[in-house]
């Protein structure tokens, strides 16, 4: 067949976008002002029929504004850089392209892709093809970005987009695999992740779609490999081994000094805030460096942001957040301040502590907070400074919310790992709560074991930190 002329093909390309398109739908989740003045963050899923929409809402909802802009420290204290959108378009059909390849799937420095002609819909490794909204197939190949959008996909979003969020400055794509495959992969102002994925997946995808910031990790098969691309000193990965020359030597932690390489050293170093420069980045083992030990950029589940990643960060969003003495309120209490079933002890230390044989559950107040305009906050976030010394069982603690009619909103119950006389700090969360009652109240509820060999658990002090969204 001769090939088409630009001008029909792209007429081709334009109808079949108008003709796979359903009417998009757009919900605001998170607005801080004019779009002009905000980073405008939009979410549309592909492979969600109609009787999939409550699921890929529920998603967003979890992973995005309960997830990441409630407990990652960076986005919820930028939170109010972003105004979100959620993006809703019914696909033809339930699921995504599923594609295989037999060997390599780009793992390899070999290039040994090859596509797998023998799977079928019903084998242990099915592969299949779904018509959807925006086109895209899943691979699950790390190599290949676990993801692909076809020829079609990046035309079908911009039409969607142009309809209903024409001003926009991020996207992230929702992909609804149903062979629960996971998966992110993110740069250039977008990101795409899988339904598969937690909240902590999305927040280090957020830091490739935000500021391009490298993967800090070493691939299996790169770790005993020097890298082989040349000079690098940007962001948060560097070929650079020298003090000075290093590109975030202005954040280096006292005492550290290279060359050579920083080893990591427990005993003395913070995981995700000693600075120095660390042996492995950007997915290969040898001869390139990262600025801590484990940032968030290296592992999803590390502690938070590294310093060097966050002021990367901060330059993207300069000019963007409110301030945040505008929204963010701490309050700090005594443990002392806690009160639960008979029996318990106060010191004069001011903690609390249980030395009763049965555990005890403890109420922890807090005052709600309201801005200058009067408007109370909606969200809540604790910190508890805890000891855990019983050798069966944890202390944990929740954040809640109670109207007077007994409408409760509950957070995460987090809970000490081990015990010791040494404190744990637990960070909680109630997910963010359009509270349209003046008298409801915030609390934090912690469980104190019983007593163990004679040790008593407690809590020091805990911190309630309050925003409005």
């Amino acid at each position: 067949m001769a090939r088409l002329t630009s001008v029909v093909a792209a007429a081709l390309v334009l109808v079949a976008v108008e003709a796979k398109a359903q009417t998009p739908t757009v919900t605001p989740l998170l607005v801080n002002g004019p779009d002009a003045d905000k980073k405008v963050l939009v979410v549309l899923g592909d492979g969600y029929q109609d009787a999939d929409m409550p699921d890929y809402n529920l998603w967003v909802q979890q992973r995005l504004i309960d997830g990441v802009f409630a407990n990652d420290e960076y986005f919820r204290a930028n939170h109010t850089a972003f105004n979100v959108y959620r993006v809703n378009i019914a696909s033809p059909e339930s699921g995504v392209t599923i594609r295989k390849y037999s060997a390599g799937c780009g793992t390899s420095p070999n290039g040994d892709d090859v596509l797998d002609t023998t799977c079928t819909p019903t084998s242990a490794s099915p592969c299949y093809t779904k018509d959807t909204a925006l086109d895209y197939v899943y691979t699950g190949c790390w190599g290949r970005c676990w993801m692909e959008g076809s020829a079609n996909t990046s035309a079908q979003i911009t039409a969607i987009l142009d309809q209903v969020v024409p001003k926009r400055d991020f996207q992230i794509r929702v992909l609804n695999v149903l062979t629960g495959g996971g998966g992110g992969c993110g740069g250039g102002g977008s990101l795409t992740v899988t339904n598969a994925e937690n909240w902590q997946t999305l927040a280090h995808e957020l830091g490739h779609m935000v500021s391009g910031l490298y993967d800090e990790y070493v691939a299996s098969a790169y770790r005993t490999v020097q890298y082989p691309s040349g000079a690098v000193n940007a962001r948060n990965c560097s070929t650079d081994l020298t003090q000075a020359g290093v590109v975030w030597s202005s954040l280096m932690s006292p005492g550290i000094t290279v060359p050579p390489a920083t080893v990591w050293d427990p005993a003395t170093m913070d995981i995700d805030d000693t600075v120095g420069m660390f042996e492995g980045c950007k997915t290969y083992g040898l001869g390139i460096y990262r600025p801590v030990q484990n940032c968030r950029m290296r592992s999803e589940n590390a502690g938070q942001f590294c310093p060097v990643c966050t002021q990367v960060m901060d330059g993207t969003l300069a000019g963007f957040p409110d301030d945040a003495s505008d929204y963010m309120f701490y309050a700090n209490y005594a443990g002392a301040s806690c009160r639960g079933n008979a029996g318990l002890s106060y010191t004069s230390g001011a903690n609390v502590s249980n030395p009763g044989a049965a555990a005890s559950t403890l109420i922890c107040p807090t005052r709600r907070i309201s801005d200058p305009s009067g408007n109370l906050s909606n969200t809540v976030f604790g910190e508890a400074f805890v000891v855990d010394r019983s050798t069966t069982a944890d202390v944990c603690c929740q954040m809640f919310g109670r109207t007077p009619n007994g409408n409760m909103q509950a957070g995460t119950n987090v809970c000490t790992t081990g015990s010791g006389t040494d404190y744990q700090r637990l960070h909680m969360d109630l997910p963010k709560v359009r509270q349209p009652y003046t008298f409801a109240h915030y609390s934090m509820k912690c469980t104190l074991p019983a007593v163990s060999s004679g040790a008593a658990s407690s809590i020091l002090t805990y911190r309630i930190i309050q925003q409005r969204y």
